[in-house]
């Protein structure tokens, strides 16, 4: 069974707290594993990292438990009895029934006495004899050392977070598998010992090669994190503990058959989610090609700006609150400012209030915008009046003290954008006095199905993303109202929760902007075009210019012949260049956009635009995207400004009369050449501003760094010094040892110089870390400058195949 210990941790000194004297724990007549002893000599002596807020923060101690899982309470021989160890993993708040009772006395009045800890008792160590009275009042008022929580039903422990530790690495799929094969089996849901701010998972035998160490300072630093934030005193925090643990303790199937395959619920691991959410930004690293990406988001939250519940220090201005209280929005923007620079903005005007860099400059993915609106009245505003890229939407919404669900919103929507939808339907539906109507959201229903259609975002779908703790009550009323999570005119994502499961929020967020990249960019032909074998790198197709590029770089094939090559990536992706076409057209809306509210573009304005000339009219679309339109288009696609129906006809057939024309065709293609060569000149000059800013600011980000690698360098000096420093007093020490004197001074001597040999390899292995970082954005900077110097401009590639086609067209 495990032992749970109550431990202070002192964030000022880097110290522990914990209260379990061996001795007097032994004279009770517990007996300890060598394993458990050995962790709390090192919890005692335990030294981490005073926390760099220690002088801001009112507390300087946090209270947590420390939980000793030995390897049988997990290991087992048959499923069925691995499952029904589920009550070990249990926490917090437990259910309570007859049948669970009984089945404890039975076991417990083995027993001849309980020893427990006594909170109300300075947490000293008491025993009494074994009765269902003592049995009762003990499971609901202390820890103790049976640890069989899954009884009390209102207890009265302070509902702290976890660090679980165990002897094997039981979230290891390796060492699980080698189990498995052995018919050792491990319950399916043990992945709750890692799967929220309150749960936290170190295993003593670390595969990975880092120290058990350095991940008990990882958990105990995010905990500490969590606490000077105050995050465990929130309602929606202690909502999910008390979610979880019945989530876990229904975790199984009763029965014959499924009852040995099947877990109704399983849990995710918070470091597995943040390795993942790794990848997933690195993926969208892959889309930027040097130009710095920006979404616009909506974040519908009638807390986004309020304090949350549960909030001890709620006395105050309110208008303070967004600077002294954990908000919605507060702490989505602590998430994703990990890899964001993030822009606050006001719902009316769009005028920036607040920006928060990006924290590991290295990896950014871009910038994202963030409106947030506390009803869904407003949210359908802010929708009608500019476009976002994706939706943020809470489950539970007050809006006019009345309780409202986001599945509203997708209902609306639904009833509007649905083509089987009938004019009756939509009539009735409008007829009800609950939904809003004023000049903004239309006051007929024609007006309203059209400011809908109008509004819906890229492709002219709606990117939703849920932002709830109960994830299966969003999927379950899209489920019971017949809603499906991907149609024509909407993408919903289950999502997660920022103040629970950070790592697993970014994670499903950034995964999702990753599909919406893809998405917008699937051509034909979109991957290695050639071998890396034959020295060519990978070819992703962003833009019309990375096409064109593609297409008329020669390339020698077998017979050494570059023009037939041509040739060929002209046939080759020539279905990829009408897909393109069809991408812009219809992306173009998105930069266009001047609000669903609006009548649009009127007669006279296209009058005016018409008599602008091509880069007064490109200025026109970018400023109008930044404010109404797609900033994600925009910024993915900063050529799409410069093309217009006609360009697209004459480009079309440039690259059809390269793949199918004749020789001496070549005149034609020149003619043609040359109507579009003025757009590609326009749209190159600013695909090279924008990877020379990228160079300049990646440029930024080294020196930022290296001067971050100096102050490193200068902390492992000293580190050094003092190390030399201990030797020679250790040595000193020695001597004196050898006349019987200076043993405890040496120990102590010898465990600070440990200490310091352990801050030395963590700055080594920072430093180690800095250095890949900046070999990384080196490798980045040479390679857009070389872009920028070795390759010709798309332009010049093109009139270089028209004048061989001359030449050939003439021999």
């Amino acid at each position: 069974m495990p032992i749970i210990y109550h431990a202070t941790y002192n964030i000022t000194l880097g110290t522990f707290g914990i209260e379990e004297d061996i001795a007097s724990a032994t004279a009770l007549g517990i007996s300890f594993s060598d394993n458990e002893i050995k962790l709390l000599n090192w919890l005692k002596k335990y030294k981490g990292t005073p926390s760099e807020k220690t002088k801001e923060s009112k507390k300087d101690k946090i209270s947590l438990y420390v939980v000793y899982h030995p390897d049988a309470d997990f290991w087992a021989e048959e499923k069925i009895e691995a499952e029904e160890k589920h009550h070990l993993f249990s926490q917090y708040l437990f259910l309570y029934d007859d049948e669970r009772k009984a089945n404890l006395l039975r076991e417990m009045k083995s027993e001849e006495k309980i020893i427990y800890k006594d909170y109300k008792n300075e947490g000293k160590l008491a025993s009494v004899e074994v009765t269902e009275h003592s049995i009762h009042q003990i499971f609901t008022k202390s820890v103790n050392r049976y640890n069989w929580p899954r009884v009390v039903k209102h207890s009265s422990l302070p509902m702290l977070p976890m660090i679980h530790i165990t002897d094997e690495d039981f979230l290891n799929d390796e060492i699980v598998k080698k189990k498995r094969e052995n018919n050792i089996f491990v319950p399916r849901y043990i992945r709750i010992l890692d799967s929220s701010i309150w749960n936290h998972y170190v295993p003593h035998e670390i595969e990975t090669g880092e120290k058990f160490e350095k991940r008990f300072g990882d958990a105990l630093m995010s905990i500490t994190t969590s606490a000077e934030q105050k995050l465990y005193n929130l309602t929606t925090a202690k909502e999910e503990a008390d979610f979880k643990a019945r989530l876990l303790f229904e975790s199984y199937v009763e029965g014959d058959h499924h009852g040995d395959h099947i877990s109704p619920f399983l849990f995710h691991s918070q470091r597995k989610m943040k390795e993942e959410k790794e990848k997933a930004v690195n993926y969208i690293a892959e889309f930027s090609r040097g130009k710095s990406l920006t979404w616009r988001f909506l974040f519908v939250d009638d807390y986004a700006h309020k304090p949350l519940k549960g909030h001890p220090d709620l006395s105050g201005p309110p208008e303070d609150a967004q600077s002294r209280y954990p908000t919605r929005l507060k702490i989505l923007g602590q998430v994703l400012s990990e890899y964001a620079d993030l822009e606050f903005k006001q719902k009316s005007d769009g005028a920036t209030t607040s920006k928060t860099p990006c924290r590991n400059k290295a990896k950014s993915i871009g910038t994202i915008e963030i409106y947030s609106v506390p009803t869904l009245t407003e949210a359908k505003e802010m929708v009608f009046e500019r476009r976002f890229d994706m939706i943020l939407l809470d489950y539970l919404i007050v809006e006019n003290e009345q309780p409202k669900f986001s599945h509203e919103l997708l209902r609306e929507v639904n009833m509007f954008l649905d083509e089987t939808k009938t004019t009756a339907e939509r009539e009735a539906y409008f007829a009800d006095p609950c939904i809003e109507k004023n000049e903004i959201l239309g006051n007929t229903v024609p007006e309203r199905e059209e400011r809908w259609k109008k509004a819906r975002g890229i492709f002219k779908r709606f990117w939703f993303f849920n932002v709830s703790t109960f994830y299966t009550a969003v999927s379950q009323s899209l489920y019971a109202r017949g809603f499906m999570t991907e149609t024509r005119y909407w993408r919903i994502h289950r999502g997660a929760c920022p103040t629970n499961t950070p790592e697993l929020f970014s994670y499903f967020l950034f995964t999702f902007m990753g599909a919406q990249l893809r998405t917008l960019t699937e051509l034909p032909g979109n991957f290695r075009a050639f071998s890396p074998k034959n020295g060519v790198t990978e070819n992703r197709i962003i833009t019309l210019l990375d096409l064109l590029r593609l297409i008329y770089t020669p390339k020698k094939n077998e017979n050494n012949e570059g023009n037939s090559m041509v040739r060929f990536q002209a046939i080759k992706f020539f279905p990829a260049l009408l897909q393109l076409r069809e991408y812009y057209r219809r992306l173009l809306r998105d930069v266009e956009y001047l609000g669903a509210s609006e009548k649009g573009i009127t007669e006279n304005d296209k009058k005016e635009y018409n008599k602008l000339n091509r880069a007064e009219r490109a200025k026109m679309l970018k400023d109008n995207c930044n404010e109404q339109g797609s900033p994600l288009i925009l910024s993915l696609f900063p050529d799409i400004v410069y093309y217009g129906e006609a360009f697209w006809e004459h480009v079309m057939h440039l690259v059809y009369l390269t793949a199918y024309g004749l020789l001496r065709q070549w005149e034609e293609l020149r003619d043609e050449f040359f109507f579009v060569k003025g757009n590609l000149e326009e749209a190159e000059k600013e695909m090279k501003e924008i990877e020379k800013l990228a160079a300049e600011r990646k440029k930024k980000i080294v020196h930022e760094l290296t001067i971050e690698m100096e102050g490193l360098k200068g902390k492992n000096k000293k580190l050094n010094n003092e190390n030399e420093r201990l030797r020679k007093n250790g040595k000193k020490l020695a001597t004196d040892i050898a006349k019987q004197s200076g043993r405890e001074e040496l120990e102590k001597l010898q465990e600070t110089k440990d200490r310091t040999n352990e801050a030395i390899e963590e700055q080594t292995k920072e430093m180690e870390e800095l250095n890949a970082k900046m070999d990384k954005l080196k490798e980045d900077i040479n390679e857009l400058e070389k872009t920028q110097k070795e390759h010709l401009p798309v332009t010049t590639l093109i009139l270089n195949y028209i004048a061989s086609l001359r030449h050939l067209g003439t021999n």
